[in-house]
C-alpha cells in the first residue's frame, strides 16, 4: 500500500532527496518529467499535482511495480 499525498516521502521523491529506480520505463519518464516540472515552479499547489499524478500512477501500475514499490516505500 502507497503512503498518502499528505506523506513527506513524496516531496522527498520529487525533490531529489530519495534516489529512486523504477523497472517501468514508463515510470521512470514520468518521474522525471514531474522532477523536471518543478523546477523553477516548487509552488505548493504544483508540488500537490505531481505528487498527485505519481502517487495515481503508482496505484494504476501497482501490479507491474510491486517490487520497486515495497523497495522504495517498505512492506505492509
Amino acid at each position: 500500500m502507497l503512503p498518502s499525498e499528505t506523506d513527506p516521502i513524496w516531496t522527498k521523491i520529487l525533490n531529489g532527496e530519495i534516489q529512486c529506480q523504477f523497472s517501468h520505463v514508463g515510470t521512470c519518464m514520468l518521474l522525471a518529467y514531474l522532477k523536471r516540472s518543478l523546477v523553477g515552479n516548487a509552488r505548493q499547489e504544483k508540488l500537490n499535482s505531481s505528487i498527485h499524478d505519481l502517487r495515481t500512477h503508482l496505484l494504476k501500475y501497482e501490479p507491474l511495480l510491486r517490487s520497486d514499490i515495497e523497495r522504495i516505500f517498505g512492506h505492509d
